[in-house]
């Protein structure tokens, strides 16, 4: 609870200095469109402004003094489950600013089979082995979402295809805030670590990943293919659930309201405000999944020994036409990767898509048509 009452003091000296700004703004009164002027203020004004952020940052200390003698006091059910839940989407709105404050709240990419969890830190030691199995199945959660959400309204594609084919189940937690670069070559490293030891143990590595997930899977196997990495040669299934390849229309919406705002200098202070949303959501402005200079995400290739498989939902009850409007977060040709310039297209033949009716952005970690079909498209072999 400490690194919440962190964000929110974090959230006020921000508001402060959004209102300081339009102040000294106003009070210039310069033409209505132009560039804005933003300076801190000075004599009683400026005093005014010091003692909000002094008695600001004071609070703050008091409440993470507090709030540390009061955690244990919380029912540990509240602590695991909503906890988890809230975590989680403040690292998705808020990740990076969390990583480069060291709020603790921020979330530490890891790896978790069954009940045990590996960091980077720990595949590091020598002593360190992950039992992944014969056939290891990465799992990669959405946006504002965790490791422990892909069980919804008891189903688990992991624990579905576990029963069905003898996976091993290895769910990804991570920090959604970050950017897709940074997290994709920290997973490269760490699959690294954790199957290139394992010899010819591992017969082949499956890679699932919701929204998002889909994105980063495809930016580790882009940072493992660039280093020369052998963990790809593993590779045998990529397979995306409603993964924006062509960008979210929402993120790039909120890049035309900065934009809007920034026109005038007595609005663009609230770009502070606006430009708050996290690396992790600006990236999916474009499915971006190298550094923002890079390539678009449709130019990066698989290995040879592995597949793509992309699944989207549509809301609609048809999977034609002009139904083709998505699952309420992700457009159906974005999520199939389907561009009018075929070169910026995933070129994805048609066996190896799915287009699911009746089927928001989420009810695809639990939809019947598409457990069914990671069944065909996963059979060992």
């Amino acid at each position: 609870m400490a690194g919440v009452a962190q964000l929110a003091i974090d959230g006020v000296l921000g508001v402060t200095q959004v209102v300081e700004a339009m102040h000294q703004t106003i009070k210039s009164l310069p033409l209505p469109l132009g560039s804005s002027r933003e300076q801190r203020a000075s004599g009683l004004t400026g005093l005014v402004y010091r003692s909000v952020r002094g008695v600001t940052r004071l609070v703050g200390y008091v409440l993470d003094q507090s709030l540390a003698l009061g955690a244990p006091l919380l029912p540990a059910q509240w602590q695991s489950t909503q906890l988890d839940a809230l975590r989680a989407a403040l690292n998705g709105a808020f990740g990076d600013h969390l990583c480069a404050t060291h709020n603790p709240l921020a979330i530490t990419m890891q790896l978790r089979c069954g009940d045990t969890d590996w960091t980077s830190e720990d595949l590091q030691r020598e002593d360190c082995r992950a039992p992944v199995g014969t056939r290891p199945l990465l799992l990669l959660h959405g946006l504002c979402m965790h490791d422990r959400q892909w069980s919804r309204q008891g189903h688990d594609h992991g624990q579905a295809l576990a029963a069905a084919y003898g996976y091993t189940p290895i769910y990804l937690r991570y920090n959604t805030g970050l950017s897709l670069a940074d997290n994709g070559a920290e997973l490269a490293r760490m699959l690294e670590r954790c199957l290139a030891p394992q010899g010819s143990e591992v017969e082949s590595l499956s890679m699932l990943g919701h929204s998002m997930g889909g994105l980063l899977a495809r930016s580790a196997l882009a940072h493992a293919l660039q280093a020369d990495m052998a963990w790809p040669a593993y590779l045998r299934h990529v397979v995306c659930l409603g993964s924006p390849h062509l960008g979210a229309p929402l993120e790039r919406a909120g890049s035309w309201i900065d934009t809007l705002i920034g026109i005038s200098p007595y609005s663009a202070p609230l770009l502070h405000l606006g430009g708050s949303r996290s690396r992790g959501i600006k990236d999916l402005r474009h499915g971006r999944i190298l550094s923002a200079g890079g390539a678009p995400a449709t130019r990066h290739a698989l290995p040879p020994n592995a597949a793509l498989f992309l699944v989207a939902g549509t809301r609609s009850k048809h999977n034609r036409g002009r139904a083709l409007a998505g699952d309420g977060l992700v457009p159906v040709h974005s999520a199939l990767g389907r561009h009018r310039h075929p070169d910026q297209s995933l070129g994805v033949a048609a066996a190896r898509r799915l287009v699911v009716a009746e089927c928001g952005h989420f009810d695809l970690l639990n939809h019947a048509r598409v457990a069914a079909q990671l069944k065909l498209w996963l059979q060992p072999g």
